[in-house]
């Protein structure tokens, strides 16, 4: 797969800190009356789940934000080949504010753990954006399947939102279909997302994967940071990986780091009824 030019070379420009912006692309539509292919919009009276679609003379105009670059690069690609215009990319929460403010997109791709902390910078980013770009599309993408984040996401609707996981897309037709329907305020949902947002109620632990849990259970035993990572046999900075993922799931504030710890241990001691 070939991928754009990279940041300074020929065929993007800088247009903020991290944000990136192809203009060189051969499938890059440049020209007004030259258009990369149909944008889709609902019928006024399809209802949100099942889109009668009509065609206008547009492309979709896409920001990406996802900090793995390769990633980011080929869904520029497929993006692009499937009519798509990308007018910027970025790798941080800061660089998408950025791009959607200069760029006014359709819609924006986010991925959820992102600099500096990668816990939920990407959702965070999503409720701004949500609150500040009403009629602006967002689409999580992560392979992190958490309905609290879904949650939040839909905390003012379900219009122009979508969730859907990395792992489970199996077609690019079917992603660029859920950017339409996005973009056009319609909604697009995993099943997983949604099988778990059903069952609700579940205890703060269940949102936590295998090593999160070990290290939590190790927190609500008095280890320090360094004796969780020797007995785990991991780095200290993964111990501390961990430990900000699990504030983040359980919605902890982080005003005061020593507190959130403390929290997130009475939490644990209070789900396994000890």
């Amino acid at each position: 797969m070939t991928t754009p030019a990279g940041a300074g070379e020929p065929g993007t420009h800088l247009t903020g800190p991290g944000v990136r912006t192809p203009t060189g692309s051969a499938r890059t539509c440049r020209e007004p009356h030259r258009r990369c292919g149909p944008r889709r919009v609902p019928h006024p009276f399809a209802a949100a789940c099942h889109h009668v679609l009509v065609e206008e003379n547009q492309p979709l105009r896409v920001v990406i934000a996802e900090d793995h670059v390769i990633l980011r690069d080929g869904m520029v690609e497929l993006l692009t080949g499937r009519g798509c215009e990308v007018v910027a990319t970025t790798g941080t929460p800061e660089g998408l504010h950025d791009a959607v403010r200069a760029h006014r997109p359709d819609v924006v791709i986010v991925d959820i753990r992102m600099p500096p902390s990668f816990t939920d910078e990407g959702i965070r980013a999503a409720e701004r954006l949500r609150a500040d770009h009403p009629d602006l599309g967002v689409l999580v993408f992560s392979q992190h399947a958490e309905p609290a984040w879904a949650t939040r996401l839909l905390a003012t609707g379900a219009h122009g939102a979508g969730y859907l996981l990395k792992e489970r897309v199996a077609a690019v037709s079917q992603f660029v279909d859920a950017l339409h329907r996005v973009a056009t305020g319609g909604t697009a949902l995993d099943p997983e997302i949604v099988d778990k947002m059903m069952r609700g109620g579940r205890r703060r632990l269940d949102r936590l994967t295998g090593r999160e849990r070990q290290v939590l259970e190790l927190m609500a035993q008095g280890y320090s940071n360094k004796s969780i990572a020797a007995r785990l046999v991991v780095t200290e900075r993964a111990v501390e990986k961990h430990a900000a993922s699990i504030f983040g799931k359980f919605e902890l504030p982080s005003t005061d780091t020593d507190n959130r710890r403390v929290k997130a241990v009475v939490t644990y001691l209070t789900e396994v009824g000890a």
